[in-house]
């Protein structure tokens, strides 16, 4: 579909002294633009800002839509070099994350990622494993590492939590489960997925409105099947996104007080995504009196409209 633009860049790009060996081209459903491009590893202004500005202003002129630089690949063993663009997102993103081990515990069984997909969608992701401690922590590791491989693989995410809820099931002979908190956002088309196998509500918080996202699952590796269920909405400009995992809401649960989050997080004046990560975990320890009784995750993100 795309054979006549790759030609046509191969050849602006070395007609600029550019050496490139291929340019790939896909087209998301969201219409976005990915271009990775094949490019001389031993060239080493092609890391200059002056040069990745000049391949972004070829690559919108042939696209006629607004390209920008995201990454790049270098592979040493092969002698490779890539360099990633896409269409160029409509809203930016902002992340705070602030994590805490439980008090007697050497290792925090909660794991996390943020990362941009290869479809240049922004994942961030929280799995909380089973009490605490190493077995904790390696449930919830498996959880983060299938779910970035599988997905930088093509694969979907329901396909992606099934073959993780098999493959924990599978390899453990004592009981072992993970949650999965994960939101999936599309900067570009401004919509974001919610994923929760398990996990705490998320709170989306715009000026002084909060929504609660809840959905009632069990965790991975419960069951044979587990049901994966999702939530979406749109994206507004200044919406701050609070997602933790359950030692943070439990955190006054002795009071009875388990969703004490919420008013918290309206009372909070500030915009800053890790300062709210501090104070929201600050706020969870004092709950406990000082004391971190469970491992705490929190991640914060705020999405803003490009002007």
């Amino acid at each position: 579909e795309f054979n006549d633009k790759s030609k046509e860049i191969q050849i602006l790009l070395n007609q600029r002294n550019v050496n490139c060996t291929y340019v790939s081209i896909k087209q998301n459903t969201n219409k976005k633009y990915i271009i990775k491009l094949g490019l001389d590893i031993n060239d080493n202004t092609l890391r200059e800002s002056d040069k990745i500005k000049s391949i972004e202003n070829l690559l919108t002129k042939v696209f006629k839509n607004s390209i920008t630089f995201q990454r790049d690949y270098k592979n040493l063993e092969k002698q490779e070099y890539e360099q990633v663009y896409s269409s160029e997102d409509k809203f930016i993103l902002q992340v705070g994350t602030s994590k805490i081990t439980k008090n007697d515990s050497k290792v925090s069984g909660d794991s996390n990622m943020q990362i941009r997909l290869e479809d240049g969608k922004y994942m961030l992701l929280i799995s909380d494993g089973m009490g605490s401690g190493e077995e904790a922590k390696q449930s919830s590791k498996l959880v983060i590492k299938m779910m970035k491989n599988l997905l930088s693989s093509g694969f979907d995410r329901k396909e992606s939590i099934n073959l993780i809820n098999s493959t924990i099931s599978l390899s453990s002979k004592e009981e072992m489960y993970a949650t999965v908190d994960m939101a999936i956002l599309d900067l570009y088309e401004g919509n974001a997925e919610f994923i929760k196998n398990g996990a705490c509500a998320t709170y989306i918080k715009n000026k002084k409105n909060v929504n609660k996202i809840e959905l009632n699952n069990l965790p991975v590796g419960i069951v044979e099947d587990s049901e994966m269920t999702t939530y979406e909405r749109n994206l507004h400009d200044g919406d701050i996104i609070i997602m933790c995992s359950d030692g943070i809401l439990e955190s006054k649960e002795e009071i009875g007080d388990k969703d004490w989050l919420e008013g918290f997080v309206k009372g909070i004046n500030t915009n800053n995504v890790q300062k709210i990560a501090d104070l929201i975990l600050a706020e969870a320890i004092d709950n406990g009196y000082g004391i971190a009784k469970d491992d705490m995750t929190v991640i914060v993100s705020k999405v803003v409209s490009k002007k």
